[in-house]
Order: structure tokens, then C-alpha cells, then sequence
């Protein structure tokens, strides 16, 4: 399924293993996952590395357990473009309801536009129209979501649009070092 070396696989479990627990053995909190992912994996948002966390876990509990955890490191090391898109869909889903509403693509659009206080455009009414963008092209059933059949189809005209929203996966070159 990922094409990953055994050796790699093992070696994933065994780091996993080390992290700080919680007082359950096989469990990684919240806590824990987010500064490995912001000292290890060079990710620079904590409350995007929370969304990931969110996206791991398969249970509604306050921790990860160990095979979600190294789960979340095999998708980051594998060629597996699918893998990739269904794990950064599910970061993106903020309510888990299987499509990127315009409130969830307002929610990650809205940082990315920067006003100056002189300008008499409108911030709010930017980022609408930002949002109404990223629909227009990408929403090809005009149901005003976009579902992961839709996202996978936009990713894989330009493997570009895989982090539109934000950056949930490590860059090659980190993941090389």
C-alpha cells in the first residue's frame, strides 16, 4: 500500500514508540504530536498541525494511538498521491461532514488575504470572493461544497492544489534531510 521499505516501516513504529506517553501506553496526546510535528517535520502552524491531529485519530478521545500516529508517517513518506489527498481532505473537512463547505474554505482562505487599512476594498467581501473563486473552479457539481472526488480531481490536474489551504504535509526536500 505505501511502497515504504520494511526497515522503514519498523523504524517508524520503534520512534513512535519512544514519544512520551500518556498514561495509557500505546497513546500519543495532543501536546506530544504537535511539537514532533512542528520540531521534526518543520510544520510552522500549531493550529494546523491540531487539525491534523484531529484528522489521525479515529476515536472522538484527546489522544492518537501509536499505529494512527505512524499511519499519519507513512502517508507524509510515500509516493502515494492518493493517500495524500485523502489525508489533506480530511484536515480540510473541519466538521467532517465530507465536503469543503464555503464557511471551511472561508475559515483557511481568510489569513491569506492581507488589506491595507487605506484600501477601500472590503476584507470580509475579499475573502468571499476568494472563496467563490476556489468553487467556481472547483466545485463541478454546484452543490457549493467541494467533495473529495472533486478535490482529487483538482489535485491531480496540478499536484500544486494538494496544500491550497494550508500546509498539512512536509516538504520533499525536509522529509530528504
Amino acid at each position: 500500500m505505501s511502497g515504504l521499505d520494511e526497515n522503514l516501516v519498523s523504524n517508524l513504529i520503534v520512534y513512535a514508540k519512544q514519544l512520551p506517553k500518556s498514561d495509557a501506553p500505546n497513546e500519543i496526546d495532543e501536546l506530544v504530536f504537535v511539537s514532533q510535528m512542528l520540531k521534526q517535520f518543520n510544520f510552522t502552524s500549531p493550529s494546523m498541525v491540531s487539525l491534523m491531529f484531529g484528522a489521525i485519530r479515529s476515536s472522538k478521545s484527546s489522544f492518537a494511538t501509536i499505529e494512527e500516529f505512524c499511519k499519519l508517517l507513512i502517508v507524509f513518506m510515500c509516493s502515494n498521491l492518493d493517500l495524500k489527498i485523502q489525508f489533506v481532505f480530511k484536515v480540510y473537512d473541519l466538521n467532517g461532514d465530507g465536503e469543503l463547505s464555503f464557511s471551511e474554505l472561508y475559515h483557511f482562505l481568510r489569513p491569506c488575504v492581507i488589506m491595507n487599512d487605506s484600501e477601500d476594498v472590503d476584507t470580509e467581501e475579499a475573502v468571499r470572493e476568494l472563496v467563490e473563486i476556489v468553487l467556481k473552479v472547483t466545485d463541478i457539481d454546484e452543490n457549493g461544497a467541494i467533495d473529495l472526488n472533486e478535490f482529487r480531481r483538482l489535485v491531480k490536474s496540478n499536484v500544486l492544489y494538494l496544500q491550497l489551504l494550508g500546509p498539512c504535509l512536509p516538504t520533499e526536500s525536509y522529509l530528504q534531510q
